[in-house]
């Protein structure tokens, strides 16, 4: 049996009531995330199929660049090695 954990110490610091709140105008349940690994491969693969379909359906223009590797994240619900790692295989 656990010995009991002390109580947490307060800190000292006074937190501001009024401080602003970063929020995200992104959607919670994202239609773009992917999930576990599908037989097509890894989710680096996966991004890298959809982004390679975005740009052959012509959702991205010719010469423009590609949304920032934080930003692509955000959409698929991925993290930016995985984004670095679709776009290498683009």
């Amino acid at each position: 049996m656990r010995p009991a954990a002390d109580p947490p110490a307060q800190n000292s610091a006074k937190v501001r009531d009024d401080a602003p709140v970063l929020t995200s105008d992104r959607p919670t349940s994202n239609p773009l995330a992917l999930h576990a690994p599908r037989k097509s491969g890894s989710l680096g693969r996966q991004v890298a199929a959809h982004l390679r379909s975005r740009i052959m359906q012509g959702e991205v223009s010719p010469g423009a660049r590609l949304p920032s590797e934080t930003e692509i994240a955000l959409d698929y619900g991925v993290s930016r090695v995985t984004v670095r790692t679709a776009i290498k295989l683009l």
